[in-house]
């Protein structure tokens, strides 16, 4: 989120640089102003209520902090604290489209209306460093004093204090001179953007000078790298100083559950197999400094992608050809951030870089890389054709049904989901065929359909447009034949029943065909079968020497597969 917000920091400084010496409000200045603040403050709130209710839920509750319905507690109340500080931010955003005259020339009179937010935010962290003021224990074990607490208190209210002399009476001030005065003058407007600008920059700055706040960080960044890298020598220090306690540290063991979407965008990697002294490289133990290096890689993926969506902001209010394509910016990063986001909550398990789906596949890469060409092009040599505005609605329509409806199929399958086939049925395998599995049988497929046309819809781009959709067509034509008929393996007849009853969504896509009591087409589905099994097992073999090594190479020669004519892969060492 900090991300999103430095581009168009930027942004608004060269529009202060651009406007004449009589720095007048005016339509563009109005919107660069609540742009910057709607950002920066939504950056700053989450990180300061996040950090705030971490440490003093860890103060107030110590003892039930170890059970998870607590930790869901505290996300639930930043959560809370976020949607009121999104919603009082959101309330400047009434005046953006009134044009007229006389609302620009009597100073952007809608900035009043965020004041409530800066108290707001503050008075709920007041309430809570207030609470933990008295309490004795200030750290899981109640081993410090209660001093930690006051230092709490302390941070809290400073923090209050400085966000309110930064934005609070400033905002205040220049909106009731400016009504008085019936105009803005120009240290008003650049009190104003400058202090929505080192809102940003010293508060994060504050809170990582604080000692108790950097160290609480390193614990807690260290204690989670050794508990996703399943490191239970990396110490046993129960206070804060040292981190989180053992029993905070989870068993994380490999799962292997299979999806009831089988949301799986490509075919399973090609693997190296080093087997050094017969020894297999498991996942996910690792050394503690791989596990660093991917927590980096996660950070520079979701930083990327939030400076992305901010340059997307920008050019969709840039009034130019390309204000469609900050839309497609916009709705690409939020995209891939949201299929983390989501996997996160839904599947923690199966959570990996992979999860971001930017590394998707090449033809992928080569599909984006393709449509961004032809839409400069376009629009360098018949800006025009990028202009349409109406069609640019529809495929925006189209990207947020289909956004909309893939997270309702990842929200209902819940742990089911997952971006990665699975070869095998788990035991926690379930047929999902409620909410919007009850319209659709592939209901992430459908959303994902609509959602990549609707890009290029919204981009003008005719020839990507046409090549986008019959790709993607016949993408999930292939992808839910060879789907059902694992479906079709694992539930039987139940997946035939509901085969029959709920359609898959897509057009002009029926799904396998199975026909019973016809020789012809039961030959034909025995060798579809067979090919199908043929070269899943193949896939699941390479992933198994993989993990076991040499152990699995030793049961490989003892136990057949039990398939007709299919030994599975072979390995030459």
């Amino acid at each position: 989120m900090l991300n999103v917000a430095v581009p168009i920091a930027t942004y608004a400084v060269v529009q202060l640089r651009r406007q004449r010496p009589g720095y007048e409000w005016n339509e563009g200045l109005c919107k660069v102003f609540v742009s910057t603040f709607y950002t920066l403050t939504l950056a700053t709130c989450f990180s300061v209520t996040s950090l705030s209710y971490h440490r003093m839920w860890m103060v107030r509750w110590p003892v039930n902090y170890r059970l998870s319905n607590a930790k869901k507690q505290a996300v639930h109340t930043v959560m809370g604290i976020w949607m009121v500080s999104f919603t009082l931010s959101a309330l400047p955003a009434v005046g953006w489209h009134d044009t007229s005259e006389r609302f620009y020339a009597h100073g952007c009179r809608f900035i009043v209306a965020e004041i409530g937010l800066g108290f707001g935010v503050c008075f709920l962290l007041l309430v809570g460093g207030s609470d933990a003021q008295g309490k004795r224990r200030s750290s899981i074990e109640g081993s410090e004093p209660a001093k930690t607490s006051l230092q709490i208190t302390g941070l809290v209210a400073t923090i209050v204090f400085i966000y309110d002399c930064l934005m609070g009476f400033p905002v205040l001030v220049v909106s009731f001179s400016s009504l008085r005065a019936d105009a803005s003058a120009p240290w008003m407007v650049l009190c104003v953007l400058w202090c929505s600008v080192a809102q940003a920059l010293l508060l994060p700055i504050f809170l990582w000078a604080c000692d108790r706040y950097r160290a609480d960080l390193k614990a807690v960044w260290e204690k989670c790298t050794a508990l996703m890298a399943n490191d239970e020598d990396s110490g046993d220090d129960t206070s804060l100083e040292g981190g989180l306690p053992q029993d905070l540290v989870l068993e994380r063991s490999l799962d292997y559950s299979c999806g009831g979407d089988f949301v799986a965008l490509d075919r399973m990697a090609n693997y190296e197999l080093p087997l050094e002294g017969a020894l297999p490289h498991l996942y996910p133990l690792g050394p503690l400094q791989e596990d660093k290096m991917q927590y980096l890689q996660i950070a520079v993926r979701a930083c990327f992608l939030g400076f992305v969506f901010g340059c997307g902001v920008l050019l969709s209010f840039s009034q130019s050809s390309w204000d469609h394509f900050g839309w497609y910016m916009c709705s690409l990063s939020l995209f891939h951030y949201s299929e983390y986001l989501v996997t996160a909550v839904n599947n923690p398990k199966s959570l990996s870089l992979d999860s971001f789906l930017l590394n998707h596949s090449l033809e992928y890469t080569v599909a984006a890389l393709s449509s961004w060409i032809e839409f400069t092009l376009e629009n360098l040599l018949w800006p025009e054709l990028k202009q349409v505005t109406w069609l640019s609605t529809t495929g925006l329509l189209m990207v947020v049904f289909g956004e909309c409806l893939r997270k309702a199929a990842m929200f209902t399958a819940g742990s089911n989901f997952n971006h990665v086939v699975q070869n095998e049925k788990s035991e926690t395998h379930t047929l999902v065929t409620s909410g919007v599995y009850a319209w659709f049988r592939h209901p992430s497929y459908v959303g994902w359909f609509y959602w990549s046309i609707g890009t290029q819809v919204m981009l003008c781009n005719p020839i990507c447009g046409v090549g986008y959709a019959l790709t993607v067509w016949r993408f999930f034509r292939d992808r839910t034949e060879e789907e059902e008929i694992s479906l079709i393996h694992f539930f039987g007849e139940e997946y035939l029943e509901y085969k029959k009853r709920v359609p898959t969504g897509l057009p002009f896509i029926k799904g396998v065909k199975v026909m019973l009591c016809n020789p012809i087409c039961g030959v034909g589905y025995a060798l579809t079968v067979w090919r199908f099994f043929r070269d899943r097992t193949e896939e699941e073999e390479i992933s198994l020497i993989h993990f076991f090594g040499e152990e699995y190479l030793e049961y490989k020669k003892r136990v057949p597969t039990g398939l007709p004519f299919i030994k599975g892969v072979k390995v030459e060492l």
